[in-house]
């Protein structure tokens, strides 16, 4: 197997897919409420592994979206630290 880069993203694109996440995981418990009105306990086992893969899935972003973040706005700091210093 080659060795792959993991994707580049903008903390924005982290942000922005954490954020549709997120909904999604509202929306799926708003299903499971329904499901458990009506008994439906096998569809409600699926939808709690998706819901756990999902928060999971969620957590990593918005920490990678954390730390891109930081990583970006240190690098602006740096930037103007040396625009400063050259004046």
């Amino acid at each position: 197997m080659e060795n792959q880069q993991p994707p580049s993203f903008s903390a924005y694109e982290y942000a922005k897919m954490s954020s549709l996440i997120a909904d999604s995981i509202q929306k799926i418990e708003k299903i499971l409420e329904r499901l458990e009105k009506v008994g439906d306990r096998k569809n409600i086992m699926l939808l709690l592994q998706v819901l756990d893969n999902l928060s999971r899935v969620h957590a990593k972003l918005t920490s990678l979206g954390r730390a891109k973040a930081r990583r970006q706005a240190e690098k602006a700091l740096e930037k103007a630290r040396q625009i400063l210093g050259e004046k």
